[in-house]
């Protein structure tokens, strides 16, 4: 984790944060947490969402007139989805999540909805999104047979999507502000790309069989709550 922060996504938060503090000096910083609540398109089980918790570190570049602003996002995000399947020694129903632990970085542009006085503001988002896979929970089910369930081999590191979200703002100070937020992030890549498999056993059966190829993306809501502080630069003549 800690190459992968030096040379993947550190660097890349520090170029915006350079961004940010080279064009106006003044920036807020914060933090936000949350909710999610995650589903991915499996082919061969009935899927269930899966709740999670995050939590993110954010920069946001400061504008005086609070219409546009840039910012910076990185966390630590839990995708997945619940995977309902029957085992048919109890014959009983069982429940269980593949859970993928990714690192996020996004980069977006926040615009305010019209104005509402200097202590209330909406806003909308939009931005893109990279995420890097830490790890999985997938070895949990070597038990069932590593090729009838997800394998680690088949797990994509690297994954991007778009972030679209909305959210309220409250000014609680002149250098502290609360917001409120829902997003949606679909991805755009594959979190897991499995080919085509022959001659897979059927850990139920014991028959031979020819899997199709699985690929699965993310799809996660989440609703966040945060706080921001102002850096603010005041020159005097």
């Amino acid at each position: 984790m800690k190459s992968i922060m030096k040379n993947f996504l550190f660097p890349i938060f520090l170029v915006v944060f350079g961004i940010s503090t080279a064009t106006s000096q003044s920036f807020w910083f914060g933090a936000k947490s949350g909710l999610g609540l995650n589903r991915q398109q499996w082919s061969n089980f009935n899927r269930q969402f899966v709740a999670t918790a995050f939590g993110d570190a954010l920069i946001e570049s400061y504008d005086e007139e609070e219409t546009n602003s840039l910012y910076a996002m990185l966390g630590y995000h839990l995708r997945g989805s619940g995977i309902r399947f029957t085992q048919f020694q109890g014959y009983t129903t069982q429940t269980n999540g593949y859970i993928f632990r990714n690192l996020v970085l996004e980069l977006g542009v926040k615009r305010a909805l019209g104005d509402y006085g200097d202590k209330y503001r909406p806003y909308y988002i939009m931005a893109v999104r990279g995420e890097y896979t830490l790890s999985t929970n997938l070895d949990e089910f070597v038990g069932y047979d590593t090729r009838y369930f997800p394998h680690n081999d088949f797990v994509n590191k690297f994954n991007y999507g778009i972030t679209f979200g909305a959210g309220y703002e409250w000014t609680t100070s002149n250098y502290q502000k609360v917001f409120l937020e829902l997003a949606i992030n679909p991805d755009v890549s594959y979190q897991y790309d499995q080919p085509a498999l022959s001659n897979v056993r059927n850990p139920y059966t014991g028959t031979k069989e020819n899997l199709s190829p699985v690929r699965v993306r993310n799809l996660s809501f989440e609703i966040k709550v945060g706080v921001k502080f102002l850096r603010k630069v005041t020159y005097i003549d």
